[in-house]
């Protein structure tokens, strides 16, 4: 009857640690984005496998260890550089690292409308190319006399906020990070020449882009855009606080969905909920939609406007019409 136990025990504490075995070789996530690791020479494989493990692709390094072992592939995993997604089990893994299926020395980067250069600058840390700290200290020492009509000033969190064109582009793999801003730029001027330009009618460009940045973050869908730069203008005619949501999570830093009353009241030039007109700089890099809905507003009587729950607004000019839809809309959330 011990015996019987005990080879019980045995055999339950052998299938929860092969089952733990198994966990650990599953990908980490669904997230199927790529980063570019490097594996020097002469690097072993505890070598690799914390290689892996410190860029979030695997979940133990143990684990990696005895599956290459099982596999009996110590022998043949290549240096080099290798694109490599937390989506890939460990077997894809390995059988890369044993094709030495390396990339070349170029990596597609898509940055989305809205994003801002804290958002970019992690994810050119994520994807291997350049460290967070190393971008934005170059954003910060950046020269822009190139461009005179980037006439920006230095008070800025990031004094190129709102001019790093979101777009995909492909850079080498060691950029280094004026290498990225120069492309950047060269694209946002492409697009003020072409787009911008002609248009301003006699508004300043940071103006502008101060404006489309708000557009850009507060916007869902395409209809909306123009008629949420006529409710800002309007709000700026009248002398009234913009109030945008948008301006008060850059100046906290992060991104929340309900803001609360000390979030309001952070002191800050960049927070439209204490000063009156426009926040000091850009709060995002707009998409063209947004740049041209800023220089093209709709012509309306609206200064207040509510999210609905599908991310369209309802527009307004009357205070307690907006008072009773913000009502209707915390009901239906």
């Amino acid at each position: 009857m011990k015996k019987r136990y005990i080879l019980t025990v045995l055999i339950f504490f052998v299938a929860v640690l092969a089952g733990y075995l198994y966990y650990l070789m599953l990908p980490v996530s669904s997230d199927s984005h790529s980063m570019v690791i490097e594996i020097p020479k002469q690097s072993g494989v505890k070598d690799i496998a914390e290689i892996l493990s410190d860029k979030g692709i695997i979940k133990s390094p143990a684990a990696f260890e005895v599956k290459v072992w099982l596999k009996n592939k110590a022998g043949v995993l290549k240096a080099g550089k290798y694109a490599v997604s937390p989506n890939m089990n460990l077997n894809e893994i390995i059988k890369k690292l044993e094709l030495g299926d390396v990339v070349d020395d170029t990596i597609k980067v898509t940055f989305p409308e809205g994003y801002t250069i804290r958002d970019m600058a992690y994810k050119l840390e994520r994807l291997g190319i350049v460290s967070h700290e190393d971008f934005a200290a170059a954003v910060t020492s950046y020269d822009t006399s190139v461009y005179d009509y980037l006439d920006i000033p230095n008070d800025r969190f990031f004094r190129l906020e709102g001019y790093l064109y979101p777009d995909t582009y492909t850079f080498k793999v060691d950029a280094n990070p004026k290498d990225i801003i120069n492309t950047m730029l060269t694209r946002f001027n492409v697009i003020y020449e072409s787009n911008i330009k002609g248009n301003l009618g006699g508004r300043k460009l940071e103006d502008v882009m101060k404006v489309a940045s708000m557009i850009e973050k507060e916007a869902v869908i395409d209809e909306d855009r123009s008629k949420i730069a006529s409710v800002i203008y309007n709000r700026l005619n009248r002398g009234m606080k913009l109030q945008i949501d948008a301006t008060v999570q850059y100046a906290i830093g992060s991104h929340k969905e309900n803001l609360t009353l000390k979030d309001l009241n952070v002191s800050s030039k960049y927070n439209t909920y204490k000063v009156v007109g426009l926040p000091l700089g850009p709060v995002a890099n707009p998409g063209l939609k947004s740049i041209m809905a800023a220089l093209k507003p709709d012509k309306t009587d609206y200064i207040y406007y509510v999210a609905r729950k599908d991310g369209s607004h309802y527009f307004t000019k009357s205070y307690q019409d907006f008072l009773n839809q913000k009502k209707v809309y915390k009901e239906d959330k």
